[in-house]
């Protein structure tokens, strides 16, 4: 997928060439400094297709919600995407996320800007699949699981995902100062 939507076959060779990559020209660089008031550890807390939360035994690095971080992202000619282009792709990516995916767990994307960011935050969400497929995600996720979970595709219970409509069948998200919060939820905003 990655290939077809991004690379750029080379006409010598005739393979694509991940250094000539669409996206090659798409720089985003390190955040500048933070506080360490700005850092917290969040419990783990799996959200089941029921509503039923589960809070698992693991903590995550977390930003404190309502931490601003600065980064610079260049766009450079060898990219074939502008700023407005970014933002219409995670308009639409979001907007497929948040109907076939995160309302099934009574949550929702509320604002067009937002970005999922680190490793916590679930495989719909760091995927192409919801956007690309749309409702029938949920079969092409499943085959990814079942051909790469081994094992554990039985004990996470990966084969009931097709009979609950949504795979995985968990969203991931953390509780703060009693509020639930969706992992690795953040906005995007142009700042010059």
């Amino acid at each position: 997928m990655e290939r077809r939507a991004f690379g750029v076959l080379n006409k010598e060779t005739g393979k694509y060439d991940p250094v000539r990559s669409k996206l090659s020209g798409l720089i985003v660089g390190d955040s500048y400094p933070l506080e360490v008031r700005d850092l917290i550890l969040c419990q783990k807390v799996d959200i089941d297709i029921k509503g039923n939360e589960h809070s698992l035994p693991i903590l995550r690095e977390s930003l404190r919600p309502g931490t601003e971080i600065y980064f610079d992202l260049s766009i450079d000619d060898r990219c074939c995407y502008t700023i407005d282009d970014i933002f219409k792709g995670l308009e639409l990516m979001n907007r497929a996320i948040d109907m076939h995916f995160l309302r099934n767990f009574g949550r929702s994307i509320d604002d067009s800007r937002t970005v999922w960011m680190g490793a916590g935050v679930g495989f719909p969400q760091k995927t192409l699949f919801y956007p690309l497929y749309g409702k029938d995600a949920v079969s092409r996720v499943d085959e990814v699981f079942k051909n790469t979970l081994g094992k554990r595709y039985r004990e996470h219970k990966h084969y009931l995902d097709r009979n609950w409509q949504s795979s995985p069948h968990v969203c991931k998200c953390t509780r703060y100062e009693g509020k639930l919060y969706d992992m690795g939820r953040c906005r995007l905003e142009v700042v010059e």
